[in-house]
């Protein structure tokens, strides 16, 4: 889980395994954000982007627990 204690991920493959998701789900997310231009806008710098999206990918994992879980408190 080492996407969600902080520590930056050093591959895709680590970045889905920390969360669930497929190495290619991890790399088309970071194809999106490059694409769209957010990691340059957000000045991000190069080395630290896995970190960018562990963040994005941890959010959206707990989101889907709430769902799941049906806890719409927080």
């Amino acid at each position: 889980m080492e996407a969600l204690t902080g520590t930056p991920p050093q591959s895709l493959r680590s970045i889905g395994a920390a969360v669930g998701v497929s190495t290619g789900l991890a790399a088309a997310l970071v194809d999106a954000l490059e694409r769209l231009g957010l990691a340059q806008r957000w000045n991000v710098p190069e080395d630290e982007r896995g970190g960018l999206v562990t963040l994005t990918m941890a959010a959206a994992a707990f989101r889907e627990l709430r769902w799941t879980s049906g806890d719409w408190s927080r």
